[in-house]
């Protein structure tokens, strides 16, 4: 709980059943991770690289997804009750500082 992963590389991880409840894992590295049954909620997964990782069963309530890659990840039977999709507002005001910089 409450791990601070930020930017960390866990691509090809096996994380099954772990509880990362309130994890920081912003901009981290979970492609193709085994994330079955995982404790998600309330994680910063903000522009985190999930592609084809495998969240079945996970438990995504309340966690922050704002441009999280997602694609080609299993999601069967996970819960992303009130999960933070990607907010347009946010996305812009990134670009906007991204290409000011």
């Amino acid at each position: 709980r409450d791990a601070h992963l930020m930017k960390a590389n866990l691509s090809e991880a096996k994380l099954e059943d772990v509880d990362l409840q309130c994890g920081q894992l912003a901009e981290a590295n979970l492609q193709k991770a085994n994330l079955v049954r995982a404790d998600l909620r309330f994680a910063d997964l903000s522009n985190a690289d999930l592609r084809s990782s495998v969240l079945m069963d996970a438990d995504l309530r309340s966690s922050d997804l704002h441009r999280a890659n997602l694609a080609g990840a299993h999601l069967t039977g996970a819960r992303t009750d009130y999960a933070a999709p990607t907010d347009e507002e946010r996305a812009r005001a990134e670009d906007f500082t991204t290409r000011t910089r």
